[in-house]
């Protein structure tokens, strides 16, 4: 939403407020500045008084004195107190204040030294930098600059007052000079809020695409990838691997109307994410009705052989709460093994984070021998796991590939396995 034309304001009061918020650090650092600024002048000017006009008097100089006081306290504070936004109100508090010295020196000095303090160049001076000065908003500029105009008129119109002809040129000089100073405070400052919306958008489209990217990669991996890496391969020593598959899915689905096929494996595989996420496991993906989870990648994880054996025993059991449209059971075979494989991202429009290796060729050739309701598991998995579980076995299995493999039938949790979350 772009800022108000007249107000310079956002429409959206949460806009209006990250904007604030944004310009905290900016006009901390400029008043602090200004601060400085204004001490060496006050500073510098009372030290002239004191050498070029011995008669100046006290009040002139405690004019001066205070707003070195003033200067150094805001100073302080921009050091001393916790950035906010209480920022805004006491910066244009010292604009104001110091308006309001420049006022008071004019009326204090002594009479044969009021040559020397033209009206004019004090309040053109406050006037202008008004707009300039704390990072301070076109609005409240504005108003300090109507402020000086006010005390210029009321000055050199009535309590020292020029001629005619001199406070009338001066005043329009006066106010033409705050109107120039003013327009270049206002595009600035709707250049800054434009600017503003704009870092806003991108900082939004990147939350997006990392998003975007969190959902179809694991965090780190993102990550990485967010950050320009462009080849992502990592070799584990050892994870553990399972592959689940619904039994007779593609024959039990060619009568089946498309949005139900996608209801049943969206509905069962939901459940089955939740399952692996509370594991603190990696779902690696889906092919069909084939579904594949990891453990100890890529994030480390020791414990991930029992906990892809909870894993498996928990999807078997959740299976059982899910039911094809015509009301026949859906079961599920599994195959898992544990050893080391590779992992990265293939693709370069389409991410994919996947495993390989013979770790993942075991496990999946198991769950392609396994019986439906059965868990097979491999030899080195079965090491893993254990006295946790109860398994039986071993039994060898054709394995393609392989031939004569052993393995083992998970059949529940033993005393040492931790309940499937």
């Amino acid at each position: 939403m772009r800022p108000s034309v007249l107000m310079l304001t956002f429409a959206d009061p949460r806009a209006e407020q990250a904007y604030q918020q944004d310009r905290i650090a900016y006009r901390i650092m400029n008043t602090r500045f200004t601060a400085i600024v204004v001490a060496v002048m006050w500073s510098a000017f009372g030290v002239l008084d004191l050498l070029l006009l011995p008669d100046q008097t006290w009040a002139a100089f405690g004019v001066r004195l205070a707003g070195v006081l003033l200067a150094l306290a805001i100073m302080a504070m921009t050091w001393l107190r916790a950035p906010g936004r209480w920022i805004g109100p006491y910066a244009f508090a010292f604009v104001a204040i110091n308006i309001v010295l420049v006022f008071a020196l004019k009326l204090t000095i002594p009479p044969e030294a009021d040559p020397a303090f033209r009206t004019l160049s004090l309040f053109m001076l406050v006037s202008s930098a008004s707009f300039v000065v704390t990072g301070a908003p076109f609005v409240q500029g504005a108003v300090a600059a109507g402020m000086s105009w006010v005390g210029y008129a009321i000055i050199a119109g009535f309590i020292k007052p020029e001629s005619r002809e001199v406070f009338s040129y001066e005043l329009a000089f006066l106010v033409c000079s705050a109107i120039i100073t003013g327009i270049s405070a206002y595009m600035l400052e709707r250049t800054e809020r434009v600017s503003f919306q704009r870092r806003e958008a991108l900082r939004r489209a990147e939350l997006e695409i990392r998003n975007l990217l969190h959902n179809v990669l694991p965090p780190s991996i993102a990550d990485r990838k967010g950050a320009g890496e462009i080849v992502i391969a990592d070799s584990y020593d050892s994870i553990s691997v399972l592959f689940a598959d619904i039994v007779g899915f593609t024959s039990r689905t060619e009568n089946m109307h498309s949005d139900e096929v996608v209801r049943v494996l969206n509905e069962l595989f939901s459940r089955f994410d939740a399952i692996v996420t509370a594991r603190g496991l990696e779902k690696i993906k889906t092919i069909g009705d084939c579904y594949m989870v990891a453990g100890s990648v890529p994030e480390s994880h020791p414990d991930h052989a029992r906990d892809i054996a909870a894993v498996a025993l928990a999807l078997r059991e959740e299976t059982k709460a899910i039911r094809f449209p015509d009301g026949a059971p859906i079961e599920i075979k599994i195959g898992m093994s544990t050893g080391p494989a590779t992992a990265g991202v293939i693709g370069q429009t389409k991410f994919l984070f996947d495993v390989w290796g013979d770790t993942v060729n075991t496990a999946s050739r198991l769950e392609n021998q396994a019986q439906p309701g059965e868990i097979l598991l491999s030899e080195p998995m079965r090491a893993a796991i254990g006295d946790a579980f109860v398994c039986q076995g071993p039994y060898v299995v054709e394995v393609k590939g392989k031939g004569a493999t052993p393995a083992w039938r998970l059949l529940a949790a033993g005393a040492g396995a931790r309940a499937a979350d």
